[in-house]
């Protein structure tokens, strides 16, 4: 079972905010998939199959801070039974609508990362980073994660989160070494 963890933070207010996209990433990769989902470890989880193998979609509802509470009840309910895990996450040092993929390492001061390294005492996990750019002049990066898109951006957002999906299923099919060498 692959577990792929959606970062971003629950409430209509965030929805479509620069943070969320973790969240809207793993709502369009099962968008017209079968799934079964029910809420569980203070999280909205998706089961599903995609490439002849069993994915559990995660989007923690304890806020992007505190993401790690619910990432570490999930990894101490199914544990053996993951092969790996995949967390997606905006980035404000890749241009907006680039995505990288990356093994473990820095956190970057990502308050979601951070927490999930410091509930699991682990940063060896898979990431899927999407741009979302810097904010412009002296705007404060904690402020611009919370803003929605700009308009030339929500309208390039249909665009990104269909290339982010196509990536998460090459991740599946081909592993992470694939989808490094052909995004990064």
């Amino acid at each position: 079972m692959i577990l792929i963890i959606g970062l971003g933070n629950p409430g209509v207010q965030y929805n479509r905010t620069r943070h969320n996209i973790g969240f809207m990433a793993v709502a369009r990769f099962a968008e017209g998939r079968k799934v079964s989902s029910y809420s569980k470890f203070n999280a909205d989880m998706l089961k599903l199959n995609c490439c002849q193998q069993e994915i559990l979609l995660a989007k923690p509802l304890t806020y992007m801070n505190r993401s790690g509470s619910s990432v570490s009840a999930i990894l101490n309910h199914y544990g053996p039974e993951i092969s790996q895990m995949l967390v997606i996450q905006d980035d404000l040092d890749i241009e907006f609508g680039k995505i990288r993929f990356k093994s473990g390492g820095s956190t970057a001061g990502h308050k979601g990362l951070e927490s999930i390294v410091a509930s699991t005492g682990s940063k060896e996990f898979h990431r899927l980073r999407i741009g979302i750019g810097r904010p412009p002049g002296t705007r404060d990066p904690a402020d611009y994660v919370l803003q929605p898109f700009g308009k030339k951006e929500a309208r390039e957002l249909v665009f990104v989160l269909q290339d982010t999906v196509e990536a998460i299923e090459a991740y599946i099919e081909h592993g992470l070494n694939y989808v490094m060498n052909k995004y990064n």
